[in-house]
Protein backbone atom coordinates (compact mmCIF):
# COMPACT_ATOMS: atom_id res chain seq x y z
CA UNK A 1 0.00 0.00 0.00
CA UNK A 2 1.47 3.54 -0.98
CA UNK A 3 2.62 5.67 2.01
CA UNK A 4 4.22 8.93 1.77
CA UNK A 5 6.71 7.26 3.42
CA UNK A 6 6.84 4.19 2.05
CA UNK A 7 6.83 5.73 -1.46
CA UNK A 8 10.09 7.72 -2.36
CA UNK A 9 8.80 11.35 -1.37
CA UNK A 10 10.40 11.70 1.70
CA UNK A 11 14.34 10.85 1.57
CA UNK A 12 15.43 7.85 4.16
CA UNK A 13 17.77 8.59 7.16
CA UNK A 14 19.39 5.22 8.12
CA UNK A 15 19.47 5.25 11.66
CA UNK A 16 15.45 6.35 11.40
CA UNK A 17 12.89 3.04 11.22
CA UNK A 18 10.33 3.04 8.89
CA UNK A 19 8.40 1.71 11.91
CA UNK A 20 9.68 4.84 14.20
CA UNK A 21 8.46 6.80 11.05
CA UNK A 22 4.98 5.31 10.26
CA UNK A 23 4.35 5.52 14.29
CA UNK A 24 4.87 9.41 13.84
CA UNK A 25 2.90 9.49 10.95
CA UNK A 26 -0.05 8.10 12.82
CA UNK A 27 1.04 10.43 16.25
CA UNK A 28 0.65 14.01 13.43
CA UNK A 29 -3.02 12.50 11.33
CA UNK A 30 -4.17 11.82 14.99
CA UNK A 31 -3.89 15.70 16.22
CA UNK A 32 -4.90 16.76 12.92
CA UNK A 33 -8.20 14.80 13.52
CA UNK A 34 -7.18 13.63 9.76
CA UNK A 35 -9.44 10.23 10.29
CA UNK A 36 -8.47 9.09 7.05
CA UNK A 37 -5.21 9.49 6.92
CA UNK A 38 -5.06 7.75 10.22
CA UNK A 39 -6.71 4.57 8.83
CA UNK A 40 -4.17 4.95 6.16
CA UNK A 41 -1.19 4.66 8.46
CA UNK A 42 -2.84 1.72 10.46
CA UNK A 43 -2.81 -0.34 7.16
CA UNK A 44 0.32 0.32 6.21
CA UNK A 45 2.01 -0.98 9.88
CA UNK A 46 2.61 -4.28 10.54
CA UNK A 47 0.67 -5.86 13.18
CA UNK A 48 3.77 -6.64 15.38
CA UNK A 49 4.16 -2.68 15.55
CA UNK A 50 0.82 -2.05 16.25
CA UNK A 51 1.87 -2.09 20.36
CA UNK A 52 3.78 1.00 19.13
CA UNK A 53 1.08 2.51 17.02
CA UNK A 54 -1.32 2.81 19.62
CA UNK A 55 0.79 3.70 21.53
CA UNK A 56 1.49 7.09 19.94
CA UNK A 57 -1.54 7.37 19.66
CA UNK A 58 -2.80 7.62 23.29
CA UNK A 59 -0.06 9.66 24.13
CA UNK A 60 -1.17 12.43 21.71
CA UNK A 61 -4.05 13.07 24.30
CA UNK A 62 -1.52 15.49 26.15
CA UNK A 63 -0.15 17.33 23.04
CA UNK A 64 -3.43 17.92 20.80
CA UNK A 65 -6.91 16.48 23.39
CA UNK A 66 -8.91 13.67 24.48
CA UNK A 67 -11.69 13.92 21.66
CA UNK A 68 -8.99 13.70 18.58
CA UNK A 69 -6.48 10.73 20.57
CA UNK A 70 -10.87 9.18 21.18
CA UNK A 71 -11.29 9.43 17.32
CA UNK A 72 -8.23 7.85 16.06
CA UNK A 73 -7.99 5.04 18.47
CA UNK A 74 -12.00 4.20 17.33
CA UNK A 75 -10.84 3.83 13.71
CA UNK A 76 -7.97 1.86 14.45
CA UNK A 77 -9.74 -0.51 16.76
CA UNK A 78 -12.18 -0.77 13.66
CA UNK A 79 -9.49 -1.59 11.34
CA UNK A 80 -8.15 -4.46 13.43
CA UNK A 81 -5.93 -4.47 16.32
CA UNK A 82 -3.07 -7.32 17.24
CA UNK A 83 -4.69 -9.38 20.24
CA UNK A 84 -3.03 -8.46 23.55
CA UNK A 85 -1.84 -5.42 22.20
CA UNK A 86 -1.88 -3.44 25.82
CA UNK A 87 1.43 -2.78 27.93
CA UNK A 88 1.50 -3.60 31.40
CA UNK A 89 0.75 0.08 33.91
CA UNK A 90 3.52 1.05 35.81
CA UNK A 91 3.72 0.95 39.30
CA UNK A 92 1.65 4.02 40.30
CA UNK A 93 4.15 4.88 43.32
CA UNK A 94 6.62 5.54 40.87
CA UNK A 95 4.71 8.08 38.43
CA UNK A 96 5.85 10.89 40.29
CA UNK A 97 9.95 9.93 40.26
CA UNK A 98 9.48 8.47 36.67
CA UNK A 99 8.25 11.77 35.45
CA UNK A 100 10.76 14.10 37.35
CA UNK A 101 13.44 11.89 35.74
CA UNK A 102 11.65 12.28 31.86
CA UNK A 103 11.23 15.47 32.56
CA UNK A 104 14.82 16.31 33.29
CA UNK A 105 15.99 14.71 30.91
CA UNK A 106 13.71 16.59 28.22
CA UNK A 107 14.81 19.81 29.49
CA UNK A 108 18.41 19.37 30.93
CA UNK A 109 20.04 22.58 32.80
CA UNK A 110 16.35 24.01 32.22
CA UNK A 111 14.48 22.14 34.30
CA UNK A 112 14.76 23.82 37.39
CA UNK A 113 13.45 26.91 35.78
CA UNK A 114 10.79 25.16 33.68
CA UNK A 115 9.07 23.73 37.28
CA UNK A 116 9.31 27.36 38.90
CA UNK A 117 7.08 28.56 35.92
CA UNK A 118 5.21 26.42 35.46
CA UNK A 119 4.53 25.89 39.02
CA UNK A 120 4.12 29.89 39.12
CA UNK A 121 0.95 29.41 36.56
CA UNK A 122 -0.53 26.84 38.80
CA UNK A 123 0.64 24.43 41.43
CA UNK A 124 -1.62 21.98 39.69
CA UNK A 125 -0.45 21.91 36.36
CA UNK A 126 3.22 21.53 37.48
CA UNK A 127 2.26 18.42 39.45
CA UNK A 128 -0.26 17.23 36.48
CA UNK A 129 2.55 17.73 33.89
CA UNK A 130 5.18 15.48 36.12
CA UNK A 131 2.80 12.78 37.63
CA UNK A 132 0.88 12.29 35.20
CA UNK A 133 2.36 13.66 31.57
CA UNK A 134 5.88 12.81 32.01
CA UNK A 135 5.24 10.24 34.48
CA UNK A 136 1.87 7.94 33.93
CA UNK A 137 1.95 8.65 30.02
CA UNK A 138 5.83 9.16 28.62
CA UNK A 139 7.33 6.79 30.77
CA UNK A 140 4.75 4.42 29.47
CA UNK A 141 6.63 0.78 28.20
CA UNK A 142 5.76 0.31 24.35
CA UNK A 143 7.77 3.07 23.25
CA UNK A 144 11.60 4.57 24.35
CA UNK A 145 11.58 8.11 25.46
CA UNK A 146 13.14 8.57 22.04
CA UNK A 147 10.39 7.42 20.01
CA UNK A 148 8.11 9.48 22.09
CA UNK A 149 9.89 12.70 21.50
CA UNK A 150 9.94 12.44 18.16
CA UNK A 151 5.88 11.55 17.77
CA UNK A 152 5.80 14.76 19.38
CA UNK A 153 7.71 17.08 17.35
CA UNK A 154 5.42 15.35 14.80
CA UNK A 155 2.32 16.19 16.56
CA UNK A 156 3.42 19.68 17.57
CA UNK A 157 4.91 20.59 13.84
CA UNK A 158 1.28 21.96 12.77
CA UNK A 159 0.04 23.60 15.96
CA UNK A 160 1.89 27.16 16.20
CA UNK A 161 3.01 26.25 19.51
CA UNK A 162 6.79 27.91 18.68
CA UNK A 163 7.81 27.52 22.67
CA UNK A 164 6.60 23.73 23.06
CA UNK A 165 8.17 22.43 19.43
CA UNK A 166 11.64 23.98 20.35
CA UNK A 167 11.41 22.62 24.11
CA UNK A 168 10.32 19.50 22.65
CA UNK A 169 13.20 19.04 19.57
CA UNK A 170 15.64 19.89 22.11
CA UNK A 171 14.29 17.41 24.53
CA UNK A 172 14.02 14.58 21.53
CA UNK A 173 17.90 15.19 21.19
CA UNK A 174 18.63 14.77 24.68
CA UNK A 175 16.60 11.50 24.84
CA UNK A 176 19.10 10.68 21.77
CA UNK A 177 17.70 11.65 18.52
CA UNK A 178 20.06 12.93 16.12
CA UNK A 179 19.33 16.46 14.43
CA UNK A 180 19.32 14.79 11.10
CA UNK A 181 16.38 12.92 12.46
CA UNK A 182 14.49 15.62 14.22
CA UNK A 183 14.98 17.13 10.65
CA UNK A 184 13.37 14.63 9.01
CA UNK A 185 10.14 14.13 11.18
CA UNK A 186 9.77 18.39 10.60
CA UNK A 187 9.84 17.24 6.56
CA UNK A 188 6.98 15.70 6.68
CA UNK A 189 5.05 18.38 8.22
CA UNK A 190 3.66 19.19 4.82
CA UNK A 191 2.45 16.05 4.10
CA UNK A 192 0.11 16.32 7.23
CA UNK A 193 0.11 19.54 8.49
CA UNK A 194 0.53 21.55 5.33
CA UNK A 195 2.69 24.26 4.05
CA UNK A 196 2.00 27.02 6.27
CA UNK A 197 2.94 24.79 9.04
CA UNK A 198 6.30 23.72 7.56
CA UNK A 199 7.18 27.10 7.23
CA UNK A 200 6.55 28.26 11.21
CA UNK A 201 8.71 24.59 11.98
CA UNK A 202 11.29 25.59 9.93
CA UNK A 203 11.69 29.20 11.37
CA UNK A 204 11.72 27.47 14.94
CA UNK A 205 14.51 24.60 14.11
CA UNK A 206 16.65 27.35 12.63
CA UNK A 207 16.53 29.28 15.48
CA UNK A 208 17.28 26.37 17.33
CA UNK A 209 20.15 25.25 15.10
Amino acid sequence: MSHPWLDGRLSKVESLSDTVRMWTFLAGNTAKGDLQAVGHDWRCLAQDDHLGGIEAILQTHLFAGYPRTINALATVRGLGVSPGVRVGEVDSSMWTELGEGNCRTIYGSAYDRLRDRIAGLHPDIDRWMVEIGYGRILSRPGLTLRERELCVIAVLAGQNVAPQLSSHLRGAMRAGATPVECTAILEQTDLVWGPEARRQVDIVWGELR
